[in-house]
């Protein structure tokens, strides 16, 4: 089940993943994990899949391509070499979108590593223009998206393991959970879009509590 929470107005203060809603705070009870089945995001375990557990992915561009596009330094980009050749170029790795009275911004997050087991109770989406994230550090991050159309249920969600050097630009319309730092404190480069105050950019829904979490492994 998925409820509408607030549709939020454009602007630069406060949008791509900062905002924190009161109705969606708490969460159910945490489903049992067979220690055995899990999959760690760093390799060292697998990580259960049930009903309403997210399995974490590998994230590589031709997965993620129904949500955005991956950002990285990979072969497979266009690149070439420049600066009398003290620097390699990778290059048009993104598609920046900003709707017709907007303007692309470059801002920082900094944001707070999430504790595990994490409940996804809320899923949102930026209706006028698409949104990128990457980290500063070499640092993983974690990724949950669904694809753009209507509000998603538990069934349409995905998750994927950003790893050190890799971030994510999510397509316009495409919705995804709030940024999930982990293990410590981190900052992120976000490129996304700006416009005028009274302009409804950003769209936010609540899955029921409970029905799907992030578990990591031990």
């Amino acid at each position: 089940m998925v409820r509408v929470l607030r549709r939020r107005q454009s602007a630069c203060s406060n949008h791509g993943g900062t905002h924190q809603n009161p109705l969606v705070q708490g969460a159910g009870p945490v489903p049992e994990v067979n220690n055995a089945e899990r999959q760690g995001i760093d390799g060292r375990e697998p990580m259960t899949t049930t009903p309403n557990t997210l399995t974490i992915e590998a994230l590589t561009a031709e997965a993620f391509r129904p949500f955005g596009d991956v950002i990285e330094a990979s072969d497979a980009a266009h690149h070439f070499t420049i600066n009398q050749g003290f620097a390699e170029r990778y290059h048009d790795l993104a598609q920046v979108d900003t709707a017709e009275g907007g303007h692309t911004v470059v801002s920082l997050f900094k944001a707070l590593p999430r504790r595990f087991p994490l409940a996804i109770t809320v899923m949102e989406r930026h209706l006028l223009g698409s949104q990128a994230f990457v980290a500063l550090a070499p640092v993983p991050f974690l990724v949950v998206v669904a694809p753009p159309g209507d509000a998603p249920g538990p069934q349409g969600i995905r998750c994927f393991l950003a790893g050190p050097g890799q971030g994510v630009n999510y397509a316009r319309g495409t919705w995804h959970h709030p940024l999930i730092a982990l293990d410590a404190p981190g900052d992120f480069l976000v490129i996304d879009r700006a416009g005028p105050a009274c302009e409804v950019d950003c769209e936010e829904v609540a899955l029921a509590h409970g029905a799907l979490w992030l578990v990591r492994g031990r």
